[in-house]
């Protein structure tokens, strides 16, 4: 049996459908697009790709960019400080990632809401 690539471990891991690999691949291209216009992409045609407005493509764009921001401004490479994990942001980064609960992460996250 073949040994699974980095990538495939992690869409495996989250479970990514085609769809959301489309969604988010356009989402990332829009966000590249806002640190990086000379990039090329256009935010109409990244939003119809996706299947959203041009609207919703910037306020993705926003989101993921913040989240990436904080991560490189808060989180040194190493070991986090003590004081980090009573932070609720890397709390549920680490959940989600590190320790590999996200799909439970995911449906806590929709419990609240609900």
């Amino acid at each position: 049996m073949r040994k699974l690539t980095a990538g495939e471990a992690l869409r495996q891991r989250y479970e990514i459908t085609e769809q959301e690999a489309l969604q988010l691949a356009m989402m990332l291209r829009a966000a590249l697009q806002v640190i990086q216009p000379e990039s090329g992409e256009k935010m109409g045609e990244l939003g119809e790709r996706a299947g959203y407005s041009r609207q919703s493509m910037y306020a993705w764009a926003a989101r993921i960019i913040f989240l990436v921001l904080w991560m490189l401004r808060k989180l040194p490479t190493g070991r986090p400080p003590a004081a980090m994990h009573a932070h609720p942001m890397w709390n549920f980064i680490r959940a989600g990632t590190l320790d590999g609960d996200f799909l439970q992460v995911d449906q806590e996250s929709a419990r609240k809401v609900a």
